[in-house]
């Protein structure tokens, strides 16, 4: 995802995030003035599960398709013949489409078993900047701090953590217990958790001026302002 497209997305959660219609003054005030936008995603770690779901999904899409075509043949040819058929509904096999839907209950429960829930937060933009910065100054090999940073804000990214196989819920995050998370990931996933956390982020950069001069008192920037992917996951290089 480029640096433009997160952007793109964040504004996109920002301006639905702080619509007056919809937003609560109790979230406000709980997040010191920010609003910060939430995501959750499910990954799957028996990975030929989930590959199988997503082709068993695509194959009932095309059924699906056939089966209304045929349907509507049908109907049609009735139309045309009135006589021919009555005053029943005209058959369509269903047989396969009720085959890939078994098949696709029967491996959905597989890859549920293997499913990790995250719930995921953006991080307050003086969080991000403490963060980046601690780390910047550490005693860490230069190579190494942008992955640091990474594992750092995804610790506080992370809300909570469903393991689906036994129902367990993790909710105390660090930087080695994210690392240990992510690592668990196959790769494709890995990028889309990065990507999420990057739009969140800039999302709450994005939105901390403009919901805060929206309430009583002294605004803490303009209404919009320039986001800087120096403070956000974007700025690491990791996940681009």
């Amino acid at each position: 995802m480029s640096d433009q497209d997160v952007i793109d997305e964040a504004k996109a959660i920002v301006d639905d995030l702080i619509n007056p219609e919809t937003l609560s003054i109790l979230d406000w005030v709980e997040n010191v003035g920010t609003v910060l936008p939430e995501k959750t995603l499910t990954f799957y770690l028996d990975l030929a599960a989930a590959v199988e779901l997503k082709d068993l999904q695509e194959q009932r899409d095309a059924e699906e398709v056939r089966v209304s075509q045929s349907r509507a043949a049908a109907q049609f040819n009735a139309a045309q013949n009135p006589q021919s058929i009555g005053d029943e509904e005209p058959e369509v096999d269903m047989g396969r489409l009720a085959e890939i839907d078994a098949k696709i209950d029967e491996v959905r429960t597989k890859a549920t078993k293997s499913g990790l829930v995250f719930h995921l937060r953006g991080v307050r933009p003086r969080t991000q900047q403490e963060i980046e910065e601690r780390v910047i100054k550490s005693s860490l090999p230069d190579d190494d701090k942008g992955q640091a940073i990474m594992f750092q804000l995804t610790a506080k990214n992370l809300l909570k953590v469903e393991i689906q196989a036994t129902g367990k819920v993790l909710t105390e995050f660090n930087a080695a217990i994210a690392e240990r998370l992510i690592k668990s990931l196959p790769a494709p996933d890995v990028n889309r958790l990065f990507d999420a956390c990057r739009v969140l982020n800039t999302a709450a950069v994005v939105a901390d001026p403009r919901v805060d001069a929206g309430f009583p008192g002294e605004p803490v920037g303009p209404a919009e302002e320039p986001v800087d992917a120096d403070r956000t996951i974007g700025g690491t290089g990791v996940g681009d």
